[in-house]
């Protein structure tokens, strides 16, 4: 870990740099040192540019094991994880959605979608291995109805929200639609677990 920061500073770069250089000056000629110099240096910035991106979540053993449990390889696990994440932060998208609009508090309500997106991802998260039967709401309807949302505020902000209205109006009817999709797959996913859950038990 000490070894990782001391070469994450600029200051054993430079070091090696000025060595570098004057190692090259003394054989070659100091057009052709720089232009190595300046090659090492692009491939340390990518070096370090790549060890700067955030890592993602460890995956504690508890939580692999479950996962190879459910049948899953080292690689489905990969993929799974990352479009978990992927789908994670849209839900957080619309958790954040606030609006004072009565039609659009409505249809929240009606359809309770921001209870309704938590309780799926975590029916997802209990059954990783049954993600394609979820693939609608994962790739398509999650990404719709963040869509349609992000839609309304924009039209939302805009100062002549009269002439808007019925703009308004043909989204929040998305919403609406979108939501009646996310809620029936979801019954659908959770009684199917059931019937899985009863079949194991008969067994």
């Amino acid at each position: 870990m000490k070894l990782k920061c001391f070469l994450a500073s600029p200051l054993p770069w430079m070091l090696a740099t000025v060595i570098l250089f004057i190692c090259l000056i003394s054989m070659t000629s100091w057009q052709t040192s720089l232009g190595l110099i300046a090659i090492i240096w692009l491939l340390l910035w990518g070096y370090q540019a790549k060890n700067k991106q955030a890592p993602s979540k460890k995956l504690s053993a508890r939580r692999y094991d479950f996962y190879r449990s459910q049948g899953l390889t080292n690689r489905d696990i990969h993929v799974y994880r990352q479009q978990m994440q992927v789908s994670l932060d849209k839900i957080n998208q619309v958790l954040n959605f606030q609006s004072s609009d009565p039609r659009v508090k409505a249809v929240f309500n009606h359809w309770q979608i921001k209870k309704l997106l938590k309780q799926y991802f975590k029916a997802i998260n209990r059954a990783p291995k049954r993600l394609d039967q979820a693939s609608r709401f994962i790739f398509k309807d999650l990404d719709q109805l963040v869509h349609l949302i992000d839609n309304y505020q924009q039209v939302d902000s805009d100062i002549l929200k009269r002439t808007n209205y019925q703009k308004q109006q043909s989204l929040i009817a998305g919403i609406d639609e979108i939501a009646s999709h996310i809620h029936q797959d979801y019954q659908d996913f959770i009684n199917l677990d059931k019937e899985i859950h009863y079949d194991q038990i008969r067994k």
